[in-house]
């Protein structure tokens, strides 16, 4: 684990965020990320997506 801040971004689309997160998705598992959230506004997409392959 890392004392780096995670990333939080917002993007336009839901799209647009899971395309990021498809490139972007090793950089985080690197940095000590294992689980990721999508959120729009206030409700929740996914929770828990691991980064990790089964």
């Amino acid at each position: 684990m890392t004392d780096r801040p995670l990333p939080r971004e917002v993007f336009p689309s839901q799209a647009d965020a899971e395309s990021w997160l498809g490139e972007n998705w090793r950089d985080l598992l690197e940095s000590g990320v294992e689980q990721v959230a999508l959120l729009d506004e206030d409700r929740v997409e996914y929770q828990g997506l691991s980064l990790r392959a089964e």
